[in-house]
Protein backbone atom coordinates (compact mmCIF):
# COMPACT_ATOMS: atom_id res chain seq x y z
CA UNK A 1 0.00 0.00 0.00
CA UNK A 2 1.41 3.41 -1.42
CA UNK A 3 0.85 6.38 0.67
CA UNK A 4 0.97 9.81 -0.95
CA UNK A 5 1.95 12.63 1.30
CA UNK A 6 1.78 16.64 0.94
CA UNK A 7 4.00 17.98 3.20
CA UNK A 8 4.40 22.11 3.38
CA UNK A 9 6.58 23.93 5.86
CA UNK A 10 6.71 27.55 6.01
CA UNK A 11 9.06 29.70 8.00
CA UNK A 12 7.70 33.54 9.36
CA UNK A 13 8.81 35.09 12.04
CA UNK A 14 10.19 32.23 14.19
CA UNK A 15 7.25 29.92 13.47
CA UNK A 16 7.26 26.75 12.01
CA UNK A 17 3.56 25.85 10.42
CA UNK A 18 3.12 22.15 8.78
CA UNK A 19 0.69 20.45 7.16
CA UNK A 20 0.06 16.57 5.77
CA UNK A 21 -2.20 15.29 4.10
CA UNK A 22 -2.67 11.43 2.85
CA UNK A 23 -5.15 10.23 0.40
CA UNK A 24 -6.29 7.04 1.76
CA UNK A 25 -7.00 6.29 5.47
CA UNK A 26 -5.32 3.66 6.69
CA UNK A 27 -7.37 0.38 8.71
CA UNK A 28 -7.33 0.48 12.26
CA UNK A 29 -5.71 -3.20 13.05
CA UNK A 30 -7.09 -4.37 16.62
CA UNK A 31 -5.18 -6.73 18.95
CA UNK A 32 -5.33 -10.36 18.38
CA UNK A 33 -4.32 -12.77 20.48
CA UNK A 34 -6.15 -15.34 23.19
CA UNK A 35 -9.30 -13.54 25.15
CA UNK A 36 -8.46 -15.27 28.58
CA UNK A 37 -10.81 -14.64 31.34
CA UNK A 38 -9.58 -15.08 34.80
CA UNK A 39 -11.84 -15.95 37.85
CA UNK A 40 -11.65 -16.60 41.77
CA UNK A 41 -12.92 -18.42 44.00
CA UNK A 42 -13.75 -15.97 46.09
CA UNK A 43 -13.87 -12.34 46.34
CA UNK A 44 -13.80 -11.77 49.91
CA UNK A 45 -12.15 -13.82 52.63
CA UNK A 46 -12.32 -13.20 56.50
CA UNK A 47 -9.39 -15.25 58.73
CA UNK A 48 -8.93 -15.30 62.15
CA UNK A 49 -5.19 -15.32 62.46
CA UNK A 50 -4.00 -19.01 62.48
CA UNK A 51 -6.46 -20.42 60.29
CA UNK A 52 -6.36 -20.72 56.58
CA UNK A 53 -8.36 -20.71 53.12
CA UNK A 54 -7.91 -22.11 49.69
CA UNK A 55 -8.99 -19.98 46.86
CA UNK A 56 -8.72 -21.75 43.01
CA UNK A 57 -8.45 -19.59 39.86
CA UNK A 58 -10.57 -20.41 36.87
CA UNK A 59 -9.24 -19.46 33.39
CA UNK A 60 -10.57 -19.55 30.11
CA UNK A 61 -8.59 -18.87 26.93
CA UNK A 62 -5.14 -19.95 28.65
CA UNK A 63 -2.98 -22.72 27.27
CA UNK A 64 -2.18 -25.40 29.06
CA UNK A 65 1.50 -25.00 29.49
CA UNK A 66 0.75 -21.24 30.87
CA UNK A 67 2.05 -20.63 34.75
CA UNK A 68 -0.81 -18.29 36.31
CA UNK A 69 0.34 -16.04 39.28
CA UNK A 70 -0.41 -15.67 43.18
CA UNK A 71 0.44 -12.44 44.65
CA UNK A 72 -0.43 -10.52 48.11
CA UNK A 73 -0.60 -7.19 48.46
CA UNK A 74 0.68 -6.53 51.11
CA UNK A 75 3.01 -9.52 52.59
CA UNK A 76 2.73 -8.24 56.21
CA UNK A 77 -0.75 -9.14 56.70
CA UNK A 78 -1.16 -12.39 54.70
CA UNK A 79 0.75 -14.85 52.33
CA UNK A 80 -0.49 -16.57 49.38
CA UNK A 81 0.94 -19.46 47.30
CA UNK A 82 -1.07 -21.70 45.07
CA UNK A 83 -3.64 -20.29 46.30
CA UNK A 84 -3.58 -20.99 50.11
CA UNK A 85 -3.95 -17.92 52.04
CA UNK A 86 -2.25 -17.96 55.30
CA UNK A 87 -2.76 -14.97 57.75
CA UNK A 88 0.65 -13.50 58.99
CA UNK A 89 -1.16 -10.35 61.03
CA UNK A 90 -4.14 -8.31 61.45
CA UNK A 91 -5.36 -6.51 58.92
CA UNK A 92 -6.69 -6.37 55.02
CA UNK A 93 -5.25 -6.68 51.60
CA UNK A 94 -5.82 -8.14 48.77
CA UNK A 95 -4.87 -11.61 46.67
CA UNK A 96 -4.14 -10.70 43.19
CA UNK A 97 -4.19 -13.77 40.73
CA UNK A 98 -3.74 -14.20 37.03
CA UNK A 99 -2.07 -14.56 33.94
CA UNK A 100 -0.01 -11.24 32.86
CA UNK A 101 -2.46 -8.27 32.37
CA UNK A 102 -5.53 -10.56 33.32
CA UNK A 103 -6.29 -10.77 37.00
CA UNK A 104 -8.94 -11.13 39.55
CA UNK A 105 -9.18 -10.16 43.27
CA UNK A 106 -10.24 -11.21 46.00
CA UNK A 107 -10.55 -8.98 49.45
CA UNK A 108 -9.16 -10.55 52.50
CA UNK A 109 -9.63 -9.39 56.11
CA UNK A 110 -7.55 -10.75 58.83
CA UNK A 111 -9.52 -10.34 62.46
CA UNK A 112 -7.13 -10.46 65.28
CA UNK A 113 -9.44 -10.31 68.07
CA UNK A 114 -8.08 -8.15 71.42
CA UNK A 115 -7.52 -9.65 74.40
CA UNK A 116 -6.48 -7.43 76.93
CA UNK A 117 -5.34 -3.99 77.60
CA UNK A 118 -1.96 -3.97 79.37
CA UNK A 119 -0.60 -1.08 81.27
CA UNK A 120 3.26 -0.04 81.54
CA UNK A 121 3.38 -0.33 85.38
CA UNK A 122 1.79 -3.34 87.97
CA UNK A 123 2.19 -1.52 91.02
CA UNK A 124 3.77 2.05 91.92
CA UNK A 125 3.99 4.48 95.36
CA UNK A 126 3.35 7.96 94.54
CA UNK A 127 3.81 10.73 97.23
CA UNK A 128 1.30 13.18 97.83
CA UNK A 129 1.35 15.85 95.51
CA UNK A 130 3.01 13.82 92.40
CA UNK A 131 1.95 12.88 89.65
CA UNK A 132 2.63 9.74 87.36
CA UNK A 133 1.43 8.78 83.28
CA UNK A 134 0.47 5.32 82.60
CA UNK A 135 0.35 4.08 79.51
CA UNK A 136 -2.37 1.33 77.75
CA UNK A 137 -1.39 -0.85 75.23
CA UNK A 138 -3.45 -3.47 73.43
CA UNK A 139 -2.44 -7.36 73.23
CA UNK A 140 -2.33 -8.30 70.83
CA UNK A 141 -0.85 -5.42 69.24
CA UNK A 142 -2.17 -6.63 65.86
CA UNK A 143 -5.38 -7.24 66.87
CA UNK A 144 -8.40 -5.49 64.68
CA UNK A 145 -10.50 -4.48 67.29
CA UNK A 146 -11.20 -1.02 68.08
CA UNK A 147 -10.57 -0.08 71.31
CA UNK A 148 -10.12 2.67 73.25
CA UNK A 149 -9.17 3.10 77.60
CA UNK A 150 -11.39 4.78 80.23
CA UNK A 151 -9.48 5.83 83.25
CA UNK A 152 -10.99 5.70 86.46
CA UNK A 153 -9.25 5.45 90.19
CA UNK A 154 -10.90 3.02 93.00
CA UNK A 155 -11.24 5.88 95.62
CA UNK A 156 -10.27 8.91 94.16
CA UNK A 157 -9.86 10.49 97.75
CA UNK A 158 -6.39 8.89 97.55
CA UNK A 159 -5.47 9.19 94.24
CA UNK A 160 -7.25 10.76 91.03
CA UNK A 161 -6.90 9.83 87.09
CA UNK A 162 -7.49 12.17 84.27
CA UNK A 163 -8.07 11.09 80.05
CA UNK A 164 -4.65 10.91 79.40
CA UNK A 165 -3.96 8.23 82.46
CA UNK A 166 -2.09 11.07 84.90
CA UNK A 167 -2.62 9.99 88.40
CA UNK A 168 -2.00 12.27 91.24
CA UNK A 169 -1.42 11.41 94.82
CA UNK A 170 -4.08 13.17 96.92
CA UNK A 171 -3.58 11.67 100.49
CA UNK A 172 -1.80 8.03 102.19
CA UNK A 173 -3.63 5.22 100.94
CA UNK A 174 -3.98 2.56 98.38
CA UNK A 175 -5.98 2.85 94.98
CA UNK A 176 -6.52 0.97 91.97
CA UNK A 177 -6.28 2.77 88.80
Amino acid sequence: MKNNYLVIFSFAASALVFAACKDKEEPVVEPTGPKVVVTLSEHEVSLHKGQTAQLSMKTEGLDADAKPFWRSQNSAIITVKDGLITPVSGGKTQVIAGWHQYRDTCEVSVVVPLEQVVLNLEEKELKVGKTLKLKASPYPDDNTDPWSVVWASSDPSVATVDQNGVITGLKEGDANI
